[in-house]
């Protein structure tokens, strides 16, 4: 080969390398930074989507249990008494110990407490009478569907005519008032 040959080649390799380092450098790298950037938000847009498509399915599951428990509260607040009567309380507790053959000797009222959204009231009851007739107006108590009863405690003590027992519940209410 020629000196003029080898020099076009070289002068044709330098030129070649130049294009190809200006193509690299001024238009691939720029465009490949570009690419990865928009890569990036692609791929954080995409997480962030599958996140909102997470949350709709939370949303919807949410959803249907606020109308679950708004169910459930309607149906608790036709259970639930509105007022504390206590006159007709007195008697509901003292008709049921009469039925159960027990001789009710006295019954107490506490004074109503507000708690979230309800009222409470603390009834202490005492009667005498037969053991297992004391445990069956227990458990007829807390099945009244007039009031809503819970036994806090109970002492019974033995006696002459059966046992004498101690009884103290509490009455829930929706309002303070003690008639309608």
């Amino acid at each position: 080969m020629s000196k003029e040959k080898n020099q076009i080649l070289i002068l044709l390799a330098l030129v070649l390398f130049g294009v190809l380092y200006a193509y690299v450098q001024y238009l691939f790298l720029p465009q490949l930074s570009i690419l990865k950037d928009k890569t990036a938000y692609l791929t954080a847009r995409e997480a962030y989507l599958q996140k909102l498509e997470d949350n709709s399915k939370i949303l919807s599951s949410l959803k249907s249990q606020v109308v679950v428990l708004n169910t459930q509260a309607a149906k608790l607040e036709q259970e639930i008494p509105i007022y504390a009567d206590k006159p007709d309380m007195m008697l509901t507790i003292y008709n049921m110990a009469k039925r159960f053959g027990l001789s009710p000797l006295s019954l107490n009222y506490s004074p109503l407490q507000e708690e979230d959204g309800y009222y409470t009231m603390g009834i202490d009851f005492t009667c005498k009478g037969p053991e297992h007739q004391v445990y069956a107006l227990v458990r007829s108590l807390l099945r009244n569907t007039d009031y809503i009863f819970a036994l806090d405690n109970i002492s019974i003590r033995p006696g002459t005519e059966g046992v004498s027992a101690n009884m103290h519940f509490i009455a829930y209410f929706y309002h303070e008032q003690s008639s309608p």
